[in-house]
Formats: C-alpha cells, structure tokens, sequence
C-alpha cells in the first residue's frame, strides 16, 4: 500500500478509535447540560438562552479538531519512519477513513454515556421541579472537523517536503552546473 503494511494501517485504524472513545468520555465529562422545568409534563429551559444547547457540540468540535491533529502527526511519524509520502493517496485515504471512524465513535461513546431517558424524568417530575437534559449532539456537520483537520495538516505537510524537494532539486542542478569543467 504505496510503502504502508497492513500493521501501519491497523495501528492508525486502531488509534483513531481509541482516540474517539476518550474523547467521547472526555466530551461527556466536559459539556454543559441544560436544565430543564418541567411544566405539566411539557420541559422548558430554566435560562431564557441556554449556552448548553451548543456548548455540547462545540466541545464535540473541538475534541474533534484535536484529535484530528493527533491523527495527522502519527501518519506523519509512520509515513517518515517508512519514507513514504504522507501525501499518498492511499495514506491520506487511510487517514480520512480513520478519522471518520474515530469520529463516530466519539459520538456513540459520549451519547450512550451522556444518555437520559427525559420522558420517564419528565413524567416522575411534578409541576416545578427541574430535570437535566442528556448528552445530544445536535449539530452532527462538528464530526467531520476530525477528517477535515487530519487533511489540512497532511496538505500542509504536503506542500512543505514538495518545496524543500524541488528546492534540493534545484539546488542539486546548480551544484551540477558549477562542477561542469569550463
């Protein structure tokens, strides 16, 4: 696979979601839940504009965009120690699935930790009190930030070793040219 062994791309499969599980305990530990009123057994919000709402899903994001670097810097480390291309097309392909992969699973892990059965705790709750929402991520576009930043950082590393080898060649053609005998 282009310089990569199956062991290079189980390892960063592997890695990936590892990283989506602790993130997804990480996101269920960091986000803000809302609390809710419960009103003859409708739920309202007990602030007039809860942060909550999108502070869960901003801290998905970040998790993501973290992680998504993470990523990157171990291809990087496997494609390097393997002198391959990290802007491979297969490496990079690897390298999005993975992400994508690690992604979900952040999802699955924080939304089956952060989960609450609300209409059971909205039909126990009597007129008043108050109920706490569950883990939700509402904006799902926040999981492709993983992929999106693994890629950026491979083109980014792309761009550099493509300059500093056309700069070696050339480099090496002048030296050429100045070795030539008159």
């Amino acid at each position: 696979m282009l310089g990569l062994s199956r062991r290079d791309i189980t390892g960063v499969v592997a890695l990936s979601a590892g990283l989506g599980a602790l993130g997804g305990v990480v996101w269920f530990l960091l986000a803000p839940r809302v609390i809710l009123d419960v009103y003859s057994g409708q739920t309202y919000p007990a602030e007039y504009q809860p942060s909550g709402f999108i502070a869960d899903d901003v801290v998905a994001a970040l998790l993501c965009a973290i992680a998504g670097v993470i990523v990157a810097a171990i291809v990087l480390v496997v494609c390097h120690q393997r002198r391959v291309s990290a802007a491979a097309p297969t490496v990079v392909a690897w390298a999005l699935l993975s992400g994508v992969l690690g992604a979900v699973v952040l999802w699955w892990v924080g939304g089956q930790l952060g989960a609450v059965d609300l209409s059971a705790a909205i039909s126990l709750a009597a007129d008043g009190e108050q109920v706490t929402s569950g883990l939700q991520l509402r904006m799902t576009g926040v999981l492709v930030l993983w992929p999106l930043a693994t890629s950026i950082v491979l083109a980014g590393f792309g761009f550099i070793d493509w300059g500093m080898s056309r700069s070696r060649r050339a480099r090496q053609r002048s030296d050429d040219r100045m070795r030539q005998p008159v």
